[in-house]
C-alpha cells in the first residue's frame, strides 16, 4: 500500500507501516513514544517490538466499528501482555469514578477522560472543569471505601468480578465466579 498524506491525514489506503519504522528511531527530543490504539495481545507485540514506550487502550479517533469489543473488555488481555514491560494508559467511555475504579482494578497504570472534562468546561468554564474533577474523585473515593481500598495501589490489586443484571444481557464470561442473572423484574425469563 502507498502512503499518501493530504492535510495531515494519512490516506484509507495507507497501512501505517511507516509508523512502526519510525518508531525505532530515537525521538529528537528525547520523549517517551506512547502507541494508541493498542487492543489486542499482537499490538502489543508489535508496539514493544517496534520501541514504544507504552500502550495507550483505547477506541477513540474514528477507528471503531460496530461489534466491536469495548476497550474494558480488551484491557485485561492488554496488560496480561504487557506484563509490566511498560505503562498501560487507558480511556473509552469513561463517565464516573466508578470507571476509573474498573480500569485501575483492571491493570491501567493511567485512566484518560475527556467528554466529562469538556461538558464541564462548556456549561461551567474552570469551575465546570474543577466540579467535574471533584465529583469523579468523591466517586472513586466511595467505591475505594465500599471495597475496602485505602491507596490507588490497592486498587490495582482489587478482584473483579463479572456481574449480570436483570434483562436482555448475556454472560461475557465462562468463569464460575460469574454471577448468574438476576430474575427479571419484568415477570419474563431472562434470555441468557
Amino acid at each position: 500500500m502507498t502512503d499518501t498524506y493530504q492535510n495531515g491525514i494519512i490516506s484509507q489506503d495507507s497501512d501505517g507501516d511507516y509508523v512502526l519504522e519510525k518508531l525505532g528511531t530515537p525521538n529528537a527530543k528525547g520523549l517517551p513514544v506512547i502507541v494508541k490504539g493498542v487492543n489486542c495481545a499482537e499490538d502489543v507485540e508489535v508496539a514493544l517490538t517496534a520501541g514504544a514506550d507504552g500502550v495507550y487502550v483505547t477506541n477513540h479517533g474514528g477507528r471503531e466499528i460496530d461489534g466491536a469489543p469495548a476497550t474494558i473488555d480488551v484491557l485485561p488481555e492488554v496488560v496480561e501482555a504487557v506484563n509490566g514491560r511498560c505503562p498501560v494508559i487507558f480511556d473509552g467511555g469513561v463517565r464516573r469514578g466508578s470507571h476509573v475504579f474498573k480500569a485501575l482494578a483492571l491493570g491501567a497504570d493511567l485512566v484518560g477522560i475527556g467528554r466529562p472534562y469538556l461538558y464541564g468546561l462548556a456549561l461551567g468554564g474552570p469551575h465546570g472543569v474543577a466540579s467535574i474533577i471533584n465529583e469523579l474523585n468523591d466517586e472513586l473515593k466511595i467505591d475505594m471505601q465500599l471495597t475496602g481500598c485505602k491507596t490507588i495501589e490497592d486498587v490495582k490489586h482489587a478482584r473483579l468480578t463479572d456481574f449480570q443484571y436483570a434483562g436482555d444481557t448475556k454472560p461475557s464470561s465462562t468463569d464460575p465466579r460469574v454471577r448468574k442473572p438476576y430474575p427479571s423484574y419484568r415477570g419474563q425469563p431472562n434470555q441468557v
